[in-house]
């Protein structure tokens, strides 16, 4: 009960502190109290002192020690005294006597109580709260498969035409400047398997939807089409903590196009993941293959897209927009378009086939800048956690120290590359600049997501890659390292053998 009494008197004095903001109704009395020691009486004071602004006093009362009395506040239920000072002490009788000056204001502290009734949190709520959270991390995993290799399913580039010289070919050169027509296509049952399954997806985790069909393009994507108005964060209909996924796909009604919509309100980190996961960046790269076995490479970015963003909105559609070079801005489901190229005589005459194919989001900077030897974006692409940028630091920009960085990241091929003892275990770096887990390994305590402070007692800071690697992967099998992580739990990994 005492333990309980000064839980309650905390708690009050917290809440007065909120009281207290609103009311300037202070009165400072004089008042006395007496005990059996310096507490009782001083806690008998403080009650003749609420007691003399504002009548009986309606708090159970209860005992308690000296070391646990606050001295700062006491309360009753339609007043709190805010600040005291002693007088006087004196004993009489055995007892304590203080004289106190006491400044008391008056509060509404029955009406308060009311307005912040506290309710219980059932299980049923924390059961659904965590089900929720479970539901959106499945489907977060969901859509990294979803969208696994989209551009390589979605379209497809071929060659359709048989060479012939460029019209401005320098006869008298020995390099053969040639024109090559490829075709890109859309995939449209691809594009309908994906849209199907991210929209059953959405369908689970949407927190509101708007469906129609049978409207012009204007009426979903217009000024006052369906998209505004759904996409309108000012209005009241718009669902608090949510972003906007939507779907505008046309087909063919004896010969005249329609249009049909789906708009979804998805929790903010489902919009983040997929955001993540497209990128309108996109690499063409065209292989040519020599009888030899040798082959060349040749690469364009056409800046290919089957969604786009508009007010804040993400729209996937099923026709392809895509920006050549040299060419305008082209929605379209099949295109012919035309590349030139220049080769040497025997490359030409020894040129055994062509295969183009697609690439976006990471994938496609690393091609791109590997073959422009952009140095400068490669190593970007490295800082950025992306293990063929970093290796490609090391072997194709001669700078080796990459190797560590890989290593750390995960790649057996570094790891090997730099004789390390064990491997399996994969770091990088936070926004904060500390090292956490990114993989592991089988029968180590270490787990995804572990952020490290000390390795055997030592700070392990931003970019140390060496440092890290030295306890990670060079120590002999068999030794132990300490780990100390951000939260305070210390573990021991012992390297395999």
């Amino acid at each position: 009960m005492r333990k309980f009494a000064l839980f309650l008197l905390l708690t009050l004095n917290f809440l007065f502190t909120v009281v207290l903001c609103a009311t300037e109704n202070s009165i400072t009395v004089k008042v006395t109290g007496q005990g059996l020691n310096q507490t009782e009486a001083l806690e008998d004071a403080l009650r003749n002192a609420v007691r003399k602004v504002v009548g009986t006093y309606v708090v159970t009362q209860s005992k308690l020690q000296e070391e646990d009395f606050d001295e700062s506040i006491y309360i009753n239920a339609d007043a709190v005294v805010t600040q005291h000072k002693v007088l006087k002490k004196r004993t009489e009788d055995g007892l304590v006597v203080l004289e106190i000056e006491a400044t008391v204001i008056t509060n509404d502290l029955l009406k308060y109580y009311k307005k912040t009734e506290s309710t219980q949190i059932s299980s049923t709520d924390l059961g659904n709260l965590l089900n929720r959270r479970r539901a959106l991390a499945t489907a977060e995993l969901s859509l990294e498969y979803i969208f696994k290799d989209y551009w390589l399913r979605l379209y497809r580039a071929k060659k359709t035409k048989d060479f012939r010289l460029a019209a401005d070919d320098d006869v008298e050169n020995d390099t053969v400047k040639i024109t090559m027509t490829y075709e890109l296509s859309f995939e449209k049952q691809e594009y309908n398997k994906l849209s199907k399954r991210l929209k059953n997806l959405l369908e689970k985790v949407a927190i509101q939807k708007e469906v129609g069909r049978d409207l012009t393009y204007n009426q979903i994507c217009g000024y006052d089409g369906a998209f505004r108005r759904f996409d309108n964060k000012n209005s009241e209909s718009w669902p608090s903590g949510t972003e906007t996924v939507s779907f505008c796909e046309e087909y063919l009604i004896n010969g005249e196009k329609k249009y049909s919509y789906a708009i979804y309100a998805v929790p903010k980190q489902i919009r983040k993941k997929i955001d993540n996961l497209i990128s309108s960046d996109s690499v063409l790269v065209f292989q040519f293959q020599l009888k030899d076995g040798s082959k060349r490479i040749g690469m364009l970015q056409p800046r290919l897209s089957f969604f786009e963003y508009d007010n804040s909105t993400l729209t996937f559609r099923n026709w392809l927009g895509a920006k050549i070079p040299n060419y305008s801005w082209k929605y379209f489901s099949k295109q012919e378009y035309e590349r030139d190229w220049s080769f040497s005589e025997d490359v030409i005459r020894n040129m055994k086939s062509c295969t183009i194919k697609a690439y976006s989001g990471k994938q496609a900077d690393y091609l791109w800048y590997l073959h422009r030897g952009d140095s400068y974006y490669m190593k970007s692409l490295a800082n950025r956690g992306y293990i063929p940028a970093m290796i490609a630091m090391a072997e194709v920009f001669k700078d080796s120290g990459w190797y560590e960085a890989a290593a750390l990241a995960g790649s057996r091929y570094a790891q090997e590359k730099l004789s390390w003892q064990n491997s399996g275990l994969g770091f990088s770096l936070d926004k904060d600049g500390a090292w956490y887990v990114t993989s592991s390994q089988k029968n180590v305590p270490v787990k995804k997501g572990m952020k490290i402070k000390l390795l055997n007692g030592e700070n392990i800071e931003r970019w140390d890659y060496e440092k890290l690697s030295q306890y990670i992967g060079v120590m002999s099998p068999g030794t132990s390292v300490s780990v100390e992580l951000y939260d305070g739990k210390k573990i021991e990994i012992t390297t395999r053998d």
